[in-house]
């Protein structure tokens, strides 16, 4: 099973909104979970009121429940576009990577090239993607325009999207 989410620039300030999306596949039943985990959850995405949530609890509660998912088979978990994920979110997904240990999960934070690695986020491991090479973006844009673009046309936004497949499908 794969979950993705993208973080959003309009969601930044919104405490734990790329984290409840991430999740919310996984809430199955809250009760499985121990009860100050289970209410610090439910505070955190606002299923109850409270007073603010112990992030330890809400990260406990966050790795519980992939863990407890990843025993039906492999779960990943991918989230896109960290620059603009909310605070307490990212703090959480920290906690998580450090210390999921769970066979069978997960876990892929996407962030931009030219975005700074988040506060947080500086001690779990990285790899870097390496441009596209020209004939897989030119493979690339042959299989997602509808009509092939003239030649001088195709080479141009391949040159200009400099190996990045998002800015050339965009």
């Amino acid at each position: 099973q794969t979950i993705m989410v993208s973080g959003y620039e309009s969601e930044i300030g919104l405490g734990f909104a790329a984290l409840h999306r991430l999740v919310l596949p996984l809430l199955g039943d809250l009760s499985e979970l121990p009860a100050p985990q289970r209410d610090a959850l439910a505070v955190a995405f606002g299923l109850e009121s409270g007073t603010p949530p112990n992030r330890l609890l809400v990260g406990l509660a966050t790795m519980a429940l992939p863990e407890r998912t990843a025993r039906n088979g492999p779960l990943l978990c991918v989230v896109d576009d960290v620059q603009w994920v909310d605070q307490e979110t990212l703090d959480t997904l920290a906690f998580v990577a450090r210390r999921l240990d769970a066979e069978g999960v997960g876990v892929i934070l996407g962030l931009r090239r030219s975005g700074l690695v988040p506060t947080g986020l500086s001690s779990i491991p990285e790899h870097r993607l390496p441009p596209m090479s020209e004939q897989d973006m030119r493979s690339l844009l042959s299989a997602a325009a509808r009509t092939r673009p003239a030649p001088q046309v195709a080479a141009r936004l391949i040159t200009e999207s400099e190996g990045n497949p998002l800015a050339l499908l965009e």
